[in-house]
């Protein structure tokens, strides 16, 4: 499956690169059965999100057993967060509707990205996000455990 920020199109079937879904979330959908991999084209996926399984809003959920990959590394490929506007926003961009960029559950992969300016209710100042023993939701920062697999490139 394929997803492209800057030339796709949601309505796309995301079977080829020239028919590339949009949005991450969008072409996340297509990724049904163990094993489906989403290739990312090089841009800054910074529209979509989704309300996860772990009550985040995310840019992406990445389903069990699948994967996502940003074929040119992160230089180039970026999953973009948003901070927290209105009066629940604090100074740091951190609250309620703050996207955060990735909800990993176990057993789910994502290869390749940078992830920025993913503020969230309850994230430090560096924007962590939060992690449970089967999930792990990434903003800023990255690790990984329980079950859940992680690659980071270095910058």
């Amino acid at each position: 499956w394929y997803v492209d920020a800057e030339n796709g199109k949601d309505t796309n079937d995301g079977s080829t690169p020239y028919r590339a879904r949009q949005t991450l979330v969008e072409a996340m959908k297509l990724a049904t059965k163990s094993g489906d991999v989403v290739h990312a084209a090089p841009g800054t996926y910074a529209s979509g999100e989704i309300l996860t399984t772990g009550l985040t809003t995310n840019r992406v959920e990445v389903a069990q057993n699948c994967g996502l990959v940003a074929d040119q590394g992160p230089a180039v490929t970026i999953i973009e967060g948003a901070y927290a506007t209105g009066d629940e926003a604090n100074e740091k961009g951190c609250g309620p509707n703050a996207i955060y960029g990735v909800y990993l559950p176990a057993k789910a992969q994502i290869v390749g990205f940078t992830i920025r300016n993913c503020y969230g209710q309850g994230t430090d100042k560096w924007g962590a996000g939060t992690v449970g023993a089967d999930r792990l939701v990434l903003g800023f920062a990255a690790a990984a455990l329980g079950g859940v697999s992680l690659t980071v490139e270095p910058a």
